[in-house]
């Protein structure tokens, strides 16, 4: 060594270990957490964009002249475990009975969709008579 330079002491090494040790362990818990909601931002757009398609089709089925506002029953809408084309989510389209309000005849939709992190995304539409 040359004159006034020196290394570390071994205090000072025990001294940044320890501070490693305290410090890195919630770093690593935060990355992990970015990640884990990186990924959860996905499943909700990707589960709502399948609840929006879901609600069109059954919107486009009223407006067929074959089918209309009689065929929207969640008979006509199964249960779909896993939706065709993306394992892991699920998606369910209630129907519920006729209500009227001004004398307008209408069906409360709503479609739920699961995704694999256990994630729900339910939209909601009225279909008119």
């Amino acid at each position: 060594m040359k004159a006034g330079q020196r290394g570390f002491t071994l205090i000072e090494l025990v001294l940044v270990l320890m501070l490693l040790g305290l410090c890195l362990p919630p770093l690593i818990n935060v990355g992990s957490n970015c990640v884990q909601k990186l990924h959860q931002g996905a499943y909700v757009t990707t589960a709502t964009s399948l609840a929006q398609e879901k609600l069109e089709i059954i919107l486009a089925d009223r407006s067929i002249p074959s089918r209309g506002f009689a065929y929207i029953t969640a008979a006509n809408y199964p249960a779909e475990n896993p939706v065709a084309g993306f394992p892991g989510y699920q998606r369910t389209t209630t129907v519920a009975a006729d209500s009227s309000y001004s004398s307008v005849t209408f069906r409360n939709v709503s479609v739920t969709v699961t995704a694999p992190d256990g994630t729900q995304v339910t939209l909601f539409t009225w279909v008119v008579s």
